[in-house]
């Protein structure tokens, strides 16, 4: 079984475990390179932002042939873009959310629609608090529970260990055992 993109995305070892930050490497890789490395890349992902925001292309030929060098573009980008109001990415940890996500994730399996029912659980484990209620590590496991259901077992026991790791109650680990075990026949 290929692994989807939301699992890649919710990954609990890029995500929640990396102590420098879920973009830590990338910016150590980042200043490791030059300026005119760095400066070639602002412009691609300025002129990719541009490109998905300004749809009309005839605007960014424009801009491509009057300015001569990409420090000029880079500055004309940006000052464009001052007056464009950035639309957050991201949202705030909520153990309310995550557990609204996990239960949406429970009635999803409980109709047999697996697929469905995990990438509710992804969700369920990027909006859960890494310390607190145990919702994280409920989460993941019935994100195990998927994954064992598509026969993905290798990640259904990095998952449980995962979901113990973060705190998985002592009275429902028997819960999870019998998939471990079942995972390695």
């Amino acid at each position: 079984m290929s692994t989807d993109p939301e699992r890649k995305i919710c990954s609990y070892a890029t995500i929640q475990s990396d102590k420098k930050g879920q973009f830590g490497e990338i910016v150590a890789h980042l200043e490791s390179k030059t300026d005119e490395f760095r400066q070639n890349l602002l412009t691609s992902l300025l002129c990719s932002y541009l490109t998905a925001n300004f749809p009309c292309r005839r605007i960014l030929d424009r801009v491509e042939s009057a300015y001569d060098s990409n420090i000029d573009r880079v500055c004309f980008a940006a000052e464009l873009l001052a007056h464009v109001e950035p639309i957050p990415i991201w949202r705030k940890k909520d153990a309310s959310e995550a557990k609204r996500l996990r239960s949406e994730g429970n009635e999803l399996f409980q109709k047999k629609r697996v697929e469905d029912a995990l990438r509710a659980y992804n969700a369920s484990v990027l909006r859960a608090p890494s310390s607190g209620d145990g919702t994280l590590s409920l989460a993941m496991a019935n994100r195990s529970a998927c994954l064992f259901h598509l026969g993905d077992y290798k990640e259904t026991v990095g998952e449980i260990h995962s979901a113990i790791a973060s705190g998985y109650p002592e009275e429902q680990r028997h819960k999870v055992a019998s998939a471990t075990g079942l995972s390695y026949i």
